[in-house]
């Protein structure tokens, strides 16, 4: 039974010294990129020439800088005139804003107007005050009121 239980340890050792020793020399015979990393550093590579970027730099971006921060302005200003924003502004498609958005504002004017915020606030407060800041005190007192918190607890 003994030399059973010896015979079954031996054997893994065996097996788990064969499969280290084959993945050891695996990894040592493949010094070669791996086909998705070669693809991928060809694609990078490309797309740098194509786009001025890295060691193709044209010098058109200005003084030295970290090479990801030239690419993100090239890409930035790419974009920029690709959908026609920054200096490339185009003119205004429509005028009119969605239902949604002039709902919203209809709704913000009328909670402004309630409590006193934006261009409806009262006294000093407006001054002193950002309108968030404001927004968020007249909520809290609502909030206050409507569960008998803070000045409006009620005293036993």
């Amino acid at each position: 039974m003994i030399s059973k239980r010896f015979g079954i340890g031996i054997g893994i050792v065996v097996a788990v010294a064969a499969v280290a020793v084959a993945l050891a020399a695996g990894a040592a015979g493949t010094a070669q990129q791996p086909a998705w990393e070669q693809a991928l550093n060809a694609r990078s590579d490309a797309l740098n020439r194509e786009y001025g970027l890295g060691m193709y730099a044209r010098g058109e971006l200005g003084a030295p800088a970290p090479t990801w921060y030239e690419a993100l302005m090239a890409r930035s200003e790419a974009l920029n005139r690709e959908y026609g924003l920054g200096k490339y502004k185009r003119g205004e498609a429509s005028t009119t804003q969605p239902e949604w958005y002039q709902a919203l504002m209809a709704r913000s004017d009328a909670l402004n107007r309630e409590y006193g915020l934006g261009k409806y606030a009262r006294g000093e407060a407006s001054t002193t005050q950002p309108e968030w800041y404001q927004a968020l005190m007249a909520r809290s007192d609502a909030l206050n009121r409507e569960y008998g918190l803070g000045k409006y607890a009620k005293t036993s």
